[in-house]
């Protein structure tokens, strides 16, 4: 006979690989792909399995009951594609304008990395670094830029270990990428 923790496992392993592109989620013919970034986690027990992880938000810290004790935390999703780069355009904005906002090298980061974009023509332009909580962490680019090639150096010495979501704001378009710095 299955636990109920193990049956809490199995149906964590499914959303996990739903929202981590293995699998899609679809409401309405509508397709998103998500990362999820767990936060509060630890492990938890029935004697018979261990799992390490967190269990989603109904609850944040210890949850009782007779058989175990769950640590919980949080799951904070970002929207992000299958290529760790996501489009997506802003409301009323003209589509396919060709910016593009290329991974940082180097990604996992100790010191700095190098954030490059590209723009088809000169228009305003927003890059800002987000934390796994979805706090504004750093404002990397604000104002208007000409046509052409651009690269950002970010140090880490103002952030702390973990993921950062970069969002290019750009001729309508809306891009992510995901970092991650390691001290």
């Amino acid at each position: 006979m299955m636990t109920t923790l193990l049956r809490r496992a199995l149906w964590l392993t499914g959303v996990l690989a739903m929202l981590s592109g293995i699998g899609q989620l679809q409401a309405q013919s509508t397709i998103q792909r998500t990362y999820v970034i767990g936060a509060g986690g630890a492990p938890a027990t029935d004697g018979m399995v261990v799992i390490n992880g967190t269990f989603g938000q109904s609850a944040i810290g210890p949850v009782a009951s007779i058989a175990s004790i769950n640590q919980q935390g949080f799951w904070y999703s970002i929207p992000v594609g299958t290529s760790g780069v996501e489009e997506s355009p802003i409301a009323g904005a003209v589509t396919g304008s060709g910016v593009r906002l290329l991974q940082n090298i180097p990604n996992p980061f100790t010191e700095s990395t190098e954030i490059r974009f590209e723009l088809p023509r000169s228009t305003s332009v927003s890059l800002k670094l987000y934390d796994n909580i979805g706090r504004e962490a750093l404002t990397l680019v604000e104002g208007n830029r000409e046509a052409g090639a651009y690269s950002v150096r970010v140090g880490a010495a103002d952030l702390e270990s973990g993921q950062y979501v970069a969002q290019l704001i750009a001729d309508g378009t809306r891009r992510t990428i995901v970092m991650v710095v390691v001290k």
